[in-house]
């Protein structure tokens, strides 16, 4: 067997660890203490207590015995880990300015995403990125991009009649074709379009530069990274690879947007809109700059999270078919058996929307999200360090019994009152807090929302049939990744109407937009 350069690095990997760990929880110069947290081995810290697969899940068995607010050092790392909406509100909305930061990952730079927005310091160039997202995304200029939104659902429903097996690969479509729309002005084929292939591959390489594993073995023996790229497991060539799909990402959406205009061919977009305002002010480089790399980043921010969120909503509605029951009880009393649902239906489907929040509860696709501080603080009589990495743990939000009772089940009911209006919580932990919000919220979540109700409309869901005609359990699993979906599971989609009814309605409805 041949063994992978990662395989044969691990003895050596911990050796060196013990060599070079320091083993100190530091105070740095506060006379206030850590707040409290697992004691670690002298070595390696609290890394052999945490489970990888599902790390979230190890925190929050922390919290039980520590608190909120939790100190661990993980290999050279010091991390908070922060497991309640209440300190989450505390730090992240009240003292927003100093928790806005990110961690510096060594993966970063050599995986050529330091200029995204995503993992990019809180500074001014932020701060430019951030102004032409609102530009595009805020709430008022998101209405626009419903038609759309809708014409795209419509497809994805037509792509699931043909082949409902590929389900996640259909959600993967439908939510990248928004976001290429969006972003870029881009009308993808319904599928198998170039464009959406070529970001999914990319996405697939870049992706590995936000595992913490590997960004903390590379700060702790960036050596690794000059090793032999024709060794098997090689981090230079999984490095470069992604490199290049990310400086490919974005020139060409970039170039292909200025010739459009160049030519009149242009649809409305983000970047093309902002193209056209940095033209009238000069064409500043550091905009430019600033146009392109926000532009990519809105793609992987916004592609996997809408269609990983879909499938944790397939996945439910198979799990919990009575939810699923009532879901379409409510759209065939309000909407009919016709047509097909829209946004104006928005406002009259309660019960859909509840199920739309327990949904995005039940599993977060952004389980934990870091941040770091710029200056050092102190919450509630504990030191919190200048550049420490903070984790919030929307899982642990998600799951806290006192908010949500029984937490692992699935209760649309929660977000309703006795009156059968819904409550207050949306379940905004769901997007982030403070100034790292997502700036796309609102356009996600008509995605989201267009496509759940759709589907509704449209599909019924439940568990696949064994060769004897019996159900095959489904258990639940998610990956461990920054943007975490569930493990791949079998499922049967029935068009609740025939067939041909239904592709006989999506395609009129289609025909009326168009």
């Amino acid at each position: 067997m041949v063994l992978s350069l990662r395989d044969a690095l691990v003895p050596l990997i911990v050796l060196l660890i013990a060599a070079r760990y320091v083993g100190n929880r530091s105070k740095g110069a506060s006379k206030f203490p850590l707040p409290p947290g697992p004691r670690g081995l002298p070595l390696l810290g609290t890394a052999l207590s945490i489970d990888f697969t599902k790390p979230w899940a190890t925190y929050v068995e922390w919290g039980a015995s520590f608190g909120d607010l939790i100190y661990t050092r993980i290999l050279n790392m010091d991390v908070l880990i922060v497991n309640s909406a209440k300190v989450a509100r505390d730090l992240f909305e009240l003292r927003s300015t100093n928790y806005a930061d990110r961690p510096r990952l060594a993966t970063v730079k050599p995986y050529g995403i330091e200029s995204g927005t995503i993992f990019m310091p809180y500074g001014d160039t932020w701060r430019l990125h951030r102004r032409i997202y609102h530009q595009a995304l805020n709430s008022e200029a998101a209405l626009n991009y419903r038609p759309m939104q809708l014409k795209k659902a419509h497809h994805m429903l037509l792509n699931l009649l043909d082949d409902p097996k590929r389900f996640p690969a259909h959600l993967y479509t439908y939510s990248s074709s928004i976001i290429v729309s969006i972003v870029y002005g881009y009308a993808p084929a319904p599928t198998n379009d170039p464009l959406v292939e070529f970001a999914k591959k990319g996405m697939a390489a870049i992706v590995k530069a936000a595992r913490p594993g590997t960004a903390a073995l590379l700060k702790m023996f960036p050596f690794l990274l000059k090793l032999p790229t024709w060794m098997p497991g090689s981090f230079k060539a999984e490095a470069a690879e992604a490199k290049q799909y990310a400086d490919d990402f974005r020139a060409i959406p970039y170039q292909m947007v200025k010739e459009k205009i160049a030519s009149g061919t242009d649809a409305p977009s983000m970047m093309g809109n902002a193209i056209k305002h940095n033209e009238t002010k000069g064409n500043s480089p550091e905009v430019t700059d600033a146009i392109k790399n926000t532009s990519s980043a809105a793609y992987g921010a916004g592609s996997d999270t809408t269609a990983f969120s879909l499938q944790v909503f397939i996945l439910v509605m198979v799990l919990f078919p009575e939810a699923q029951r009532k879901a379409q009880e409510e759209i065939d009393c309000v909407v009919g058996r016709n047509r097909l649902p829209n946004f104006d239906d928005r406002s009259s489907l309660p019960y859909v929307e509840a199920l739309m929040r327990e949904s995005m509860r039940w599993h977060p696709v952004a389980p934990l999200v870091a941040h770091a501080t710029t200056n050092e603080d102190v919450y509630e009589g504990m030191y919190i360090p200048k550049g420490v990495t903070i984790l919030v743990n929307s899982w642990a939000i998600a799951h806290d019994a006192k908010t949500y009772p029984e937490p692992f089940q699935f209760i649309p009911e929660r977000f309703l009152k006795e009156d059968g209006t819904l409550t207050e919580d949306n379940v905004s932990y769901a997007f982030g807090f403070g100034r790292r919000v997502c700036p796309g919220k609102y356009a996600a979540d008509a995605s989201l929302w267009i496509a759940i109700v759709s589907l509704l409309a449209s599909f019924s869901f439940s568990k696949e049939k064994d060769e004897q005609g019996n159900d095959i359990d489904i258990q639940p699993k998610f990956t461990p990744e920054a943007t975490s979906r569930p493990e791949p599971f079998s499922c049967r989609i029935v068009a609740r109407r025939s067939a041909s009814d239904t592709k006989e309605m999506v395609m009129q409805h289609l025909d009326q937009h168009s």
